[in-house]
């Protein structure tokens, strides 16, 4: 959210407490709940105590001309889907250089599931290693058993 905190402060009545100022929510109305300071990676951090939504507080306090309006982009995909088929590329990239590991069937629906789950790009990173491992395993470990404590989770 951006905008001027002391301008923020001065606009609902807030008064300071600390780094942060504090006063009714201009949402709900109660008295005490609402604080708002500077934040890290945005310019102001809201917080209702009462459980007022940051996007109902953004919108009421955009409608009354305090804040610019912010176009806020929601995270797309989880950061750990993300690491997790990071890692699970590196491991069958290695797999497939050295000729040591093929891909079970059921290792194939794990990373089908995966799939659903990443960016356009690494998921076709994915299919592109995954038809390339698809096979039995000759009595080898499967790419899967290869990374700690995956063996048994399901994504």
């Amino acid at each position: 959210m951006r905008g001027d905190l002391e301008r923020v402060a001065d606009s609902l009545g807030l008064r300071r407490a600390g780094s942060e100022y504090k006063g009714p929510c201009p949402c709900c109305g109660g008295d005490d709940r609402f604080h708002v300071k500077a934040g890290r990676s945005a310019d102001l951090l809201v917080y209702c105590r009462h459980g007022c939504q940051y996007s109902d507080i953004a919108r009421e306090l955009e409608r009354r001309g305090i804040i610019e309006s912010d176009e806020y982009q929601p995270q797309a995909y989880r950061k750990a889907d993300l690491e997790y088929c990071d890692f699970l590329l590196l491991v069958m990239e290695g797999a497939i250089a050295k000729g040591e590991s093929e891909l079970l069937p059921s290792d194939a629906v794990v990373i089908g599931r995966l799939l659903k789950k990443v960016d356009p790009e690494r998921a076709e990173k994915l299919r592109d290693a995954r038809s390339r491992l698809i096979g039995g395993n000759n009595g080898r470990r499967t790419v899967l058993e290869t990374i700690p404590g995956k063996q048994d989770k399901q994504i």
